[in-house]
């Protein structure tokens, strides 16, 4: 009949559109489900070139300041071992800086002025691990110190201490801006993305502050095949949380201490597209209800 024909087709053609929008195609709502698990290690996380590891000493007006004149700073890369049940250095290495530049954040131009890091000191090596802690047998941790600048190791070109102590005591304060990830688990193509992180401690001279960074792995699982299950996994990192101390200040300590360490907690993000078993299974209820709908409409007009 004419109305048999016309349910015919009109379920056909239902069907191919809810099959063509179903997201088995269109790839834009994953199933998610992220959790954060407690590790007994901390796990080893892997700065990389493109990664933006910056430290300044800056005002309440965001403005930077280079004054060998006044401070210094040594960054240092740790590793310690336990040795007769006392940690032991392994080896220690001084890592140069330098001023940032859009050189250190590749791909992203501009942004080294847009997010306020004129001035500000960017390593010349960021091929870095951190890993372990200090519960554990091995740590591996960055290290940056900020010095008054001291005539015994500048050759004299030092600022007095009085002026040394006004300036620093003038509302400055430390800044560490690092990079890590984000995971946006909607994009199908590129689930990572940067994310850029600043914290920060105003400078007191009478005390040494002190502010440990950790990093913890971020990890997404990602189930993308349609037909058949095809699973794929990439890893990064984000801050996870900043940890901070104080004490009163000796002549032979530095003014600040900020280091970088890996956390014991990792996050995980499990992600999946409907397949193409679910899509079927969705067409078929569809068409169930369809044809269901069609019979009792034919059955009142006959």
């Amino acid at each position: 009949t004419t109305l048999g024909l016309s349910v015919s087709c009109g379920l056909i053609a239902l069907l191919l559109w809810n099959f063509i929008q179903s997201d088995f195609f269109l790839k834009q709502s994953p199933f998610v489900v992220a959790q954060s698990v407690a590790q007994v290690h901390a796990l080893p996380v892997v700065f990389g070139p493109d990664s933006l590891v910056a430290f300044s000493i800056g005002d309440v007006n965001n403005v930077n300041y280079i004054e060998p004149s006044i401070f210094n700073m040594t960054v240092s890369y740790l590793h310690l071992d336990t040795i007769n049940g006392v940690y032991t250095p392994i080896f220690k290495k001084l890592l140069g800086y330098h001023p940032c530049s859009d050189a250190d954040t590749p791909g992203r131009p501009g942004l080294i002025a847009s997010i306020g890091l004129t001035n500000a000191l960017c390593l010349d090596d960021k091929d870095i691990l951190v890993e372990g802690y200090w519960d554990e047998k091995m740590i591996y941790q960055v290290l940056v110190e900020l010095w008054m600048c001291d005539n015994a190791t500048s050759n004299n070109t030092c600022k007095s201490q009085e002026e040394i102590d006004a300036w620093l005591s003038d509302d400055k304060f430390f800044t560490g801006t690092l990079d890590g990830n984000v995971i946006d688990a909607n994009d199908y193509h590129d689930p990572f993305k940067k994310k850029i992180e600043a914290v920060f401690q105003f400078i007191d001279i009478h005390l040494l502050k002190k502010m440990d960074c950790f990093f913890k792995q971020i990890e997404i699982q990602r189930n993308d095949g349609g037909f058949v299950a095809e699973l794929f996994t990439q890893h990064g990192f984000v801050r996870h949380e900043t940890q901070t101390d104080i004490k009163v200040r000796g002549p032979q300590n530095p003014l600040f201490q900020f280091q970088l360490y890996a956390s014991k907690q990792k996050q995980i993000v499990t992600r999946r597209y409907q397949s193409f078993g679910e899509a079927l299974a969705s067409l078929s209820g569809t068409a169930n209800f369809v044809m269901i709908f069609g019979a009792i409409l034919a059955r009142l007009q006959n």
